[in-house]
């Protein structure tokens, strides 16, 4: 069921007002998904999809009372993305590549005050382009089913106020406990070449560094095999160049998806993350007063709903709400966008 709702697009996009809400890791990469790949009749996917909606905060300003522009816009969206992989008895590898397209349609903002920044929703429009190498070995005879796996993954993000390159090691260990239940472990390894440093000083604001993640996630199938309940607990570690965007944080997220009536699918997403800085946010503003920024916490929600027309076409309609929560209320903010998309797999 993975494949099916890895259809909404994902927003995680580098930006210059990153200062205020903090994207400070790249975002998801392609969808490779092991157990369904051993289990395909065969070894290669591909889809295309592409999207229309509305994001209210594009460029997630934050609580800034002197910002006046208009921080909404209608957007549209196209996604590609295949993966091939080969099989040796217990053995597989493979490649993966994503490409994203995103523009937004608002127009020219209201001007901030002088000496103030200001930009245009479409200042925001991003290309990423994401391949990815992986490999996995499946061992039947242990007690439980495993399959160990490894993978490099590059993301190339362009945009007007932002970009970067950034790279990704990872492996993991994910065990068949039942016929119901799975559980995976995941350890990641990174390192980002941000295309921006923000003003005032390189040792502040630099965000190139390297980054850790630990996650645990367990999976619970139920309801006629309808119904999966997947639960996970991450730990993260962003070590930057920049004193201001290091930090330490765990996360957790709870994800519901379900066959609700027919070829009519539907899923819902609760998530929240923690976030300590080493250092609190150090600027030459008066409106941050040290220590400045010291904590973040993140909350998400998501909704989805997709109608499977056929073997190759499916409709999609989805709802994501982002709120950072500070202690300087100036680096608060919300964001809602919605949306709906056509996807053909071929």
């Amino acid at each position: 069921m993975k494949h099916i709702f890895a259809a909404s697009l994902v927003f995680l996009v580098m930006s210059a007002t990153s200062l205020w809400a903090q994207y400070e890791s790249p975002g998801l990469g392609p969808d490779v998904n092991f157990r369904s790949m051993y289990k395909a009749e065969r070894p290669w996917k591909l889809w295309l999809r592409a999207s229309i909606g509305h994001d209210d905060n594009v460029q997630e300003i934050g609580q800034a009372t002197f910002f006046r522009g208009d921080t909404g816009s209608a957007f549209v969206g196209l996604t590609a993305e295949g993966s091939a992989w080969v099989k040796a008895d217990a053995f597989l590898a493979g490649v993966a590549l994503r490409f994203d397209q995103l523009y937004y349609l608002a127009d020219q903002q209201d001007p901030a005050p002088a000496g103030f920044f200001s930009t245009d929703a479409n200042d925001f429009d991003f290309t990423i382009i994401n391949p990815a190498l992986f490999v996995a070995y499946r061992i039947d005879k242990a007690p439980v089913p495993l399959t160990l796996r490894a993978g490099y993954d590059f993301r190339y993000e362009d945009a007007e106020t932002e970009g970067g390159k950034f790279h990704t090691v990872s492996t993991g260990i994910g065990a068949d406990l039942t016929s119901a239940w799975t559980a995976d472990l995941t350890y990641a390894h990174g390192w980002d070449d941000h295309g921006v440093i923000y003003a005032f000083g390189h040792n502040l604001n630099d965000r190139d560094g390297q980054r850790d993640s630990l996650t645990l996630s367990t999976g619970y199938t139920f309801n006629e095999r309808r119904t999966r309940l997947i639960l996970l607990y991450g730990f993260l570690r962003n070590d930057t160049d920049g004193q201001n965007f290091s930090y330490e944080g765990n996360r957790i997220s709870v994800r519901l998806e379900s066959v609700l009536v027919g070829p009519l699918f539907g899923a819902l997403q609760f998530g929240y993350e923690r976030r300590d800085y080493h250092n609190g946010f150090t600027t030459f503003n008066p409106l941050i007063p040290a220590p400045g920024r010291t904590d973040m916490d993140l909350y998400v929600f998501g909704a989805q709903l997709l109608w499977k027309l056929n073997q190759h076409w499916a409709v999609d309609a989805f709802y994501n709400f982002t709120s950072y929560q500070t202690n300087v209320a100036l680096f608060d903010s919300n964001r809602h966008v919605i949306g709906m998309g056509i996807r053909y797999d071929f």
